[in-house]
């Protein structure tokens, strides 16, 4: 599912960052996964909800900004097998106090503690045009249990 939503090509996952091994903080999620080019990250929730996003543009800690141009950048729900493109423009906000965030508002943020977060629909949107929450019992609010991040490596 995930190599077809990243167009069907092919690709190999190198893990550069997972809260349970690497500690529960921005910074270290940062300096492990800064500059390192494509990632997806994905999000686990004590509800056991699965979602993340994938951006081709490489975080940076020190951008202390949103991001704007990345075509191919969506966020999506393991569990109702859906993904989200952008729509506004905002791809993902880089600040070294906050985990992995995507979207403007924001539609995924990670706190710097990565041990809670929320899930909104502001800047990615289905293929039908309209918004659909990533979680299913309608709390946006999280505790989450784990964040992998993965630096995307494309084979030609």
């Amino acid at each position: 599912m995930i190599l077809n939503w990243l167009g069907g090509r092919k690709a190999d996952f190198e893990l550069c960052y997972r809260a349970s091994m690497h500690g529960k903080s921005s910074n270290e999620f940062h300096n492990r996964c800064d500059g390192k080019g494509a990632t997806i990250t994905f999000i686990k929730t004590d509800s056991g909800f699965r979602y993340g996003g994938f951006t081709s543009v490489s975080w940076n800690a020190n951008n202390n900004n949103y991001v704007y141009n990345d075509s191919s950048a969506f966020t999506f729900s393991l569990d109702k097998q859906s993904k989200w493109t952008n729509t506004n423009g905002v791809i993902t906000y880089h600040h070294m106090s906050y985990g992995p965030t995507f979207g403007n508002g924001h539609d995924i943020y990670v706190n710097s503690s990565m041990n809670q977060g929320y899930a909104y629909m502001y800047s990615y949107r289905g293929s039908n045009g309209g918004y659909s929450y990533y979680m299913t019992n309608g709390n946006n609010w999280v505790n989450i249990v784990e964040v992998e991040v993965f630096v995307v490596k494309f084979k030609n």
